[in-house]
């Protein structure tokens, strides 16, 4: 949930800026069973932002789980996500369309909290700063 919180800070620094965000809850934990709650969709709550609940995690599979977001896409991920894609944030180019499986995303990372800073600085056009 902080990574959430995170997420709509950094989108409140660029407000002006024309994205499109997708934000998927998906059952991770035992708790998370009974469907995302009207506490953290709140978390979220940029007008550029759509939140869906993904009981079955078919973003997941879809994205390729986890492994396709290793090394040979060049995405950063701090963590192992075991079988689902959770906790993690990408950025695709404008146009980009789902049908082309084989397009890596132009900013991945994970977790969320952690890879702000490095979000940021892409946002901005800026090198990143470690």
């Amino acid at each position: 949930m902080r990574g959430a919180s995170a997420l709509q800070s950094l989108l409140h620094e660029f407000d002006n800026a024309p994205l499109t965000i997708f934000v998927v809850w998906e059952p991770i934990l035992a708790t998370d069973s009974a469907g995302v709650k009207t506490a953290a969709l709140g978390r979220i709550s940029d007008r550029r932002a759509v939140q869906f609940w993904d009981k079955s995690h078919q973003l997941s599979a879809h994205m390729g789980g986890p492994a396709s977001f290793g090394p040979k896409s060049g995405a950063k991920i701090l963590f192992d996500m075991d079988e689902y894609v959770w906790d993690f944030v990408a950025v695709y180019a404008p146009g980009f369309r789902w049908n082309e499986s084989s397009r890596s995303p132009a900013f991945a990372g994970a977790p969320v909290i952690k890879v702000i800073p490095e979000l940021r600085s892409y946002l901005s056009g800026a090198p990143a700063q470690h």
